[in-house]
């Protein structure tokens, strides 16, 4: 039951709302393409394909741009309900029950309860075989648009979303001994936050924020291969008394243009500071807490720190820029600020390897940066300086052995990581 809506109908009105935008530009295109291989010539030939142009340039634009911001307000607003009804289970459930003076294990279990996350998980996956069961027919009884989207290449039609959030589900395995805050299996709209560690007895926390492409299938198996490594060399370091948390909870970009949005970066804000404020209340103090945060997630946490960060210290990997032209702009002026990049960072703006988008938009420009030494990463547009710099006010220090944009959570550069966010 939720107050406010339902945010699967809701994220489903969504993606409906996205394909229509998507085939009204399709069908402008597909029209004026056959108008000008139709055999008519003259005035009213000239006139019409005059006026199908406007259509085209002005009209089909401007409804798919209303279109896909109908359909984005949507997401925000069922992603909203779903965190917001987590919170109201938490508050109403644990919190309110436990009487008196709370251990940090009894604090944390109340302001981190899962819900159980893995039958919610199971529940959903038998929900999305009875509805790919209940299609039926050639086009699953979906009407024109239906039909179109399963004939045409580049749209989803209602069975392939279906099928590939089923796919996604599956392959994140068995969730009974894992513990997730958040997850959202939603194509296109895809959120995780996962802990790795004891929560309820760890001595410091490291909050793990992912770069571009990263989704559901990144936690795959055991979880997230970076976030696992970082929590295995933070306790090699200090003791057993680490948790990391991997953040994944905004408008994840796709690709470099969407990576060039700092809008995907400020959907993050308010999921990672009310994370540190739960840490907060369930009794880590300011400098317990680290984030570590790799390419467009230096974005995110960027963003965050301009509204107030309250943590020690921040790691920001191969950024593209933290939005903000020096560490003054940033603010959150009690967080020390370590910044690094590889000597050559290939990938781009992201966690996924990213480089054939370089390649192909680029051209030599991936041989020059190679030549140089330079890093493409800088050369995103949209966020600001690099953050290493010399004049933006963050502290450098080196990964050795990182030599691509994934190289930083392995070997030494791993250890230089580890190290800092645990306060050493």
């Amino acid at each position: 039951m939720f107050v406010g809506c339902d945010p699967a109908e809701v994220d489903e009105l969504a993606k409906d709302l996205q394909l229509l935008g998507q085939l009204v530009i399709e069908h402008a295109d597909s029209v004026e393409e056959q108008l000008h291989r139709t055999s008519w010539e003259g005035g009213d030939a000239d006139e019409v394909r005059h006026r199908m142009r406007g259509i085209q340039n002005r009209d089909a634009q401007t409804l798919h741009s209303r279109l896909t911001s109908l359909a984005d307000l949507l997401r925000r607003q069922g992603s909203q309900q779903l965190r917001a009804s987590a919170i109201t289970r938490s508050e109403s459930g644990w919190l309110s029950s436990v009487p008196g003076v709370k251990t940090r294990e009894e604090t944390t279990a109340s302001v981190f309860a899962t819900s159980d996350r893995g039958s919610a998980v199971e529940r959903r996956k038998k929900e999305l075989r009875e509805k790919l069961a209940s299609l039926s027919g050639a086009f699953g009884g979906g009407g024109l648009l239906t039909a179109f989207a399963e004939l045409h290449p580049f749209f989803d039609s209602p069975r392939e979303r279906l099928s590939r959030e089923l796919k996604i589900l599956d392959g994140l395995g068995d969730l009974s001994d894992r513990h997730i805050l958040t997850i959202d299996s939603s194509v296109g709209n895809e959120r995780i936050v996962e802990v790795y560690g004891d929560l309820a007895n760890a001595k410091k926390v490291i909050i793990h924020v992912p770069g571009m492409n990263t989704g559901l299938d990144d936690y795959a198996g055991s979880g997230n291969e970076s976030a696992l490594s970082l929590q295995k060399r933070a306790q090699a370091l200090y003791g057993d008394d680490v948790a990391v948390v991997s953040f994944a909870d905004y408008d994840v970009p796709q690709n470099l243009v969407e990576a060039a949005d700092s809008g995907k970066a400020r959907s993050g804000v308010e999921p990672l500071r009310s994370l540190v404020a739960d840490l907060k209340r369930a009794g880590y103090k300011t400098g317990d807490i680290s984030v570590v945060a790799h390419s467009f997630g230096t974005v995110v946490t960027g963003e965050a720190m301009k509204s107030g960060l309250d943590v020690g210290r921040v790691v920001a990997l191969g950024s593209p820029g933290m939005g903000a032209s020096d560490r003054a702009g940033l603010g959150s002026p009690g967080v020390d600020l370590y910044v690094a990049t590889s000597s050559f960072d290939l990938k781009g703006a992201g966690a996924g390897s990213v480089a054939g988008s370089w390649t192909i938009f680029g051209g030599g420009l991936v041989g020059a940066y190679a030549g140089s030494g330079l890093d493409p990463v800088s050369s995103v547009p949209g966020h600001g300086p690099d953050p290493t710099k010399t004049g933006f006010g963050g502290k450098t220090f080196k990964t050795p052995g990182s030599k691509g944009h994934n190289d930083y959570f392995d070997g030494e550069s791993l250890d230089a990581v580890a190290g800092l966010a645990i306060g050493n």
